[in-house]
Parts: structure tokens; sequence; C-alpha cells
């Protein structure tokens, strides 16, 4: 079964256009249409797959985010930078607040939470994947739940901290997300999103090829403004946002890949844009190819 907006699904307004067309360059090589909503400017997949029938397009080796193989030079890196960003992400959450109770959503296989455990945190997980769950379960020791818990708003323990990291793009239910994380959060507690930049100057520049649409997986596509809407509307404050400069690599080899360049012309032009996208973000964020948003409650 699709989905089809006949609404934003941000601000409600019966306002929105076909933005773009774009391919599935990864798996099923099927044809989307992103919108964009003329209110709020909220760009969106359309006539995606529902929940119960979106896992085929997670189903490849090559979908390098839910895969552990490192074939090939873009998947060796990002997994090496995976591994470089552990410590760097666990020293984001002790910047923002000196807690320990930490739930992850969107926890795979448990790295983060792993490394984090082993720094005193008492961790748990929320994951669909139930292969993943299971491996973060015998390997790590670490408790993960399905995302059903949410989609049936069954409540946990308050958390301190709750982290996305490049997960709310892929939610089907994005208030009802953002509404929960609201009540498992405590008062003075933080909330950590993760998404890639629609509004970045390397989606501007790749246009259709630009990797992070990864359409249908991703179903909402935020920018910096978009985000401090949903924030609002949540009942959140951002109160800080930090940029991901090995994305803007790994984004422009990537659809570099897409545009039909083979794997040497792809990592010299990827790193080429992804520097130039970097050197312009330093002067203005928001141009990122990813974001960090630090967010709190509103009447926190």
């Amino acid at each position: 079964m699709k989905i089809h907006h006949e609404h934003c699904p941000l601000c409600e307004q019966k306002s929105g256009s076909s933005f773009l067309q774009t391919t599935d360059y990864s798996i099923s090589k099927e044809t989307f249409t992103i919108e964009k909503c003329g209110n709020c400017q909220f760009k969106y997949t359309q006539d995606v797959a529902d929940q119960q029938h979106i896992g085929k397009y997670y189903q490849s080796e090559d979908y390098v985010s839910h895969s552990n193989t490192s074939k090939g030079i873009i998947n060796t890196l990002y997994h090496m930078v995976r591994r470089y960003m552990l410590g760097k992400k666990w020293r984001l959450l002790k910047k923002y607040h000196q807690g320990t109770q930490l739930l992850d959503v969107g926890c795979g296989t448990g790295h983060f939470l792993n490394f984090t455990q082993n720094k005193g945190y008492q961790v748990t997980g929320i994951e669909q994947d139930p292969g993943a769950r299971k491996f973060a379960q015998e390997q790590f020791n670490i408790t993960a739940h399905d995302t059903q818990l949410i989609d049936r708003n069954e409540n946990l323990k308050k958390f301190e901290i709750i982290t996305l990291w490049h997960v709310l793009e892929h939610v089907h239910d994005l208030k009802g997300y953002m509404s929960w994380f609201h009540k498992n959060l405590v008062d003075d507690g933080v909330l950590i999103i993760a998404v890639p930049n629609a509004g970045s100057w390397d989606a501007c520049h790749y246009g259709k090829f630009w990797a992070a649409y990864d359409v249908p997986r991703h179903l909402w596509h935020f920018s910096a403004s978009t985000m401090a809407q949903l924030a609002q509307l949540s009942g959140f404050k951002i109160i800080k946002t930090h940029r991901m400069p090995f994305d803007a690599y790994y984004n422009a080899m990537l659809s570099e890949k897409y545009q039909g360049n083979g794997p040497l012309i792809s990592l010299i032009k990827g790193l080429v844009i992804g520097a130039w996208v970097n050197w312009r973000s330093l002067w203005n964020k928001n141009g990122s190819s990813s974001m960090i948003y630090v967010m709190q409650k509103s009447n926190a």
C-alpha cells in the first residue's frame, strides 16, 4: 500500500507541488516524486510504501547504513568514519547533559550504545530490524525494543538523553515520534537529532542525483527552517546546531557514482565537492550536507 499525502505532513496545508523526480539508485531503480509545501517549504517523498511494505527497499548489501559490508572504496571509508564518529558522538552527549540515562532510537546493531555503555551510560535502544536487535543483545548485552513500542504509544522510563543518528527521515509517523520523545524525556533532558540537510550546498549542486534524498527510504527532507518548525510544533526548542563534515564527502562520492562515474572519479570529485561544501558551510552552517540539532523542551 502506498501513502499519498493530500496535505503537507508538517503544516497540514493543502499546498504541495512537485519539487523534483529522482530515482532509487541503490536498490529498486524506481522513480519517486519529492513534493514541496508552498506554505512551509517542507519537502517529502510522495507515494511511498507504508510501514508494513517499506522493508523490501532496505534489502540489499549495497545499502551501506544497514550493512556491515566493506566492499568498495565508499563502503570502506564509510565504516572507517563510523568508528571515528563513535567518540565524537559521545563527547557531544557529555557537552549538553551530565546524565547517563540514554535512549538511542534506530540503534541498529548497537555499536554506539556499546561504546557509551563502556563509558558508564545506562543504555536502551529502539530498533525495527529484529536481526539487529538480536545482535545488540547477544554481542553487547543491550536491550533493544521494537519500534512498535512507539507506534503503540507505550511509555518507557524517563530518559535524560534521546538520540537519533540519521533515523528521523525514515519514520512514517513523524509527529507521533516527536510527541513520544517529548513524553519520555526528563524536563531538562536533551533530544539530539542528526538528519541530511535538503537545504545544503551539495543538494543544490547535485539536484536529483543527490545521494541523501535516498528515496523511498527517506520520507522527509529537512532543512534548518523546517526542522525548527517541527521542533516548535512538537514542544521543543533548538538550542544548538552542529555540522557533520564527513557527510559532505560521503554524499558527494555517492552522488558522483549515481551520475555514472567510476570509483576513482567518484572518489576524487567527491573529495573536491565535499571540501567545497565544508568550506562554504564554515560561514553558514545551514548549508552543511547534514546537521545535528540539539533540542530541549520549550518549557524547560
